[in-house]
């Protein structure tokens, strides 16, 4: 074990517990190549900041060049113990993202949750041009970087603000219940029950109604729904469907879901190959969406295992999302159960000595393959799932 490093500005050793190569870098090299037209003393904090940024779900999505820009324009503020932030139906004109010290939510003198460094608040009364619907206080004293609603809204585009209005559509919140949302019509029938379109006279939503007598008598199904429900409330990425909130009554549970204002992938394969459609780039592009939710499932320790274009929709915009996480599992190495749909199965899933993440790029690629063939490259013409099985174990 080999001391790498002791400087003066650190309270600890760092120690190699293994053979292993360091790069090492002057710090005045580093900030001369950044570029950032900054004051070498404020740039660390700079760099920070924007860390933090990274970490907020109103900004994951944003170019480094935009937050970069949006970072130059934050003020700093300082707040005392005790101090009112912004009181319940004030204005919302700023945005907040607490660098120092920890704050207190409050709703008619009562605590509702305590936020600390790192945290950003404000945003949805920012967004919906509402007032804010909370007091926050200060807990101790306070360092915050504050973004005006003017300069919020000169650094959005309408995309990137569209998105993030509709991102703050779906968050949960305690006025959401059974009550005060509306039926719509019918999307169809679930693998274990009926799904609708609901709102609750702001917003759509589609709604899942899974029958608690039906899912009580097979224990399976309970463990089936909680698994789901864990995973779901996990992920947050726009090309994933959204769990706002699960709810139930006497006779049902509900999840209250994302609305996907689009069409399933496999109905519009079958209406491409009616017209001989057939074009590269769309390949490409939907083969690039379902690895990007492929790559964020797996930084998640998460693997589908259930690709396919039944479980995917194209949404209003173009972008491919992934709707069913029903065969979702969270893997620590390795699993062996054989699960998913016949033609788009793993062959190491099948071989059931083990599997991790690699099956669902199989599935991506069985899907690139079919969305520009229009046909299966395993077991096309197999109607017995066993003679698809051996088609991919033996080819």
């Amino acid at each position: 074990m080999t001391l790498f490093f002791n400087y003066r500005n650190l309270d600890h050793e760092i120690l190699s517990a293994s053979d292993c190569i360091v790069l090492e870098c002057l710090w005045n090299d580093i900030i001369g190549n950044l570029n950032l037209n900054i004051d070498e003393k404020k740039i660390l904090n700079f760099l920070i900041r924007i860390s933090q940024l990274k970490k907020l779900s109103i900004f994951k999505h944003l170019s480094e060049n935009r937050l970069l820009d949006i970072c130059k324009i934050m003020k700093k503020e300082h707040f005392k113990e005790g101090e009112i932030i912004f009181e319940d139906e004030s204005p919302g004109n700023k945005l907040y993202l607490l660098y120092k010290g920890k704050v207190q939510v409050l709703k008619e003198n009562k605590v509702l949750r305590e936020l600390d460094k790192g945290s950003c608040f404000g945003e949805i009364s920012l967004l919906l041009n509402q007032p804010h619907t909370a007091t926050v206080k200060a807990s101790t004293n306070i360092s915050l970087y504050t973004l005006s609603s003017d300069k919020f809204f000169k650094n959005m585009d309408k995309n990137i603000l569209d998105f993030l209005i509709h991102k703050i559509s779906l968050q949960d919140n305690f006025l959401t219940n059974l009550d005060n949302l509306f039926y719509v019509k019918s999307l169809g029938e679930g693998k274990f029950g009926t799904v609708s379109l609901v709102h609750n006279e702001k917003h759509l939503y589609a709604i899942k109604a899974v029958n608690r007598k039906s899912a009580e008598q097979q224990k399976i199904l309970i463990k089936y729904f909680l698994k789901e429900r864990h995973i779901l409330l996990k992920l947050d990425h726009p090309l994933v469907v959204k769990l706002v909130k699960t709810m139930k009554n006497e006779e049902y549970i509900f999840y209250l879901m994302e609305y996907v204002n689009g069409m399933v992938l496999s109905k519009y394969l079958e209406n491409r190959l009616e017209n001989r459609i057939r074009n590269k780039f769309e390949t490409q592009f939907y083969v690039a969406c379902l690895l990007i939710v492929v790559d964020y499932l797996n930084s998640k320790s998460i693997a589908h295992r259930d690709l396919k274009p039944d479980n995917t929709m194209i949404d209003e915009k173009g972008y491919l999302k992934v709707i069913d996480f029903g065969t979702a599992v969270i893997i620590k190495d390795f699993t062996n159960t054989i699960t998913g749909t016949p033609h788009y199965i793993a062959p190491e899933v099948l071989l059931g000595r083990g599997y991790s993440f690699s099956a669902d790029y199989w599935s991506v690629g069985i899907l690139a393959f079919e969305i520009y063939f229009n046909y299966y490259p395993f077991g096309n013409k197999a109607i017995d799932p066993m003679e698809v099985y051996k088609e991919i174990i033996k080819k």
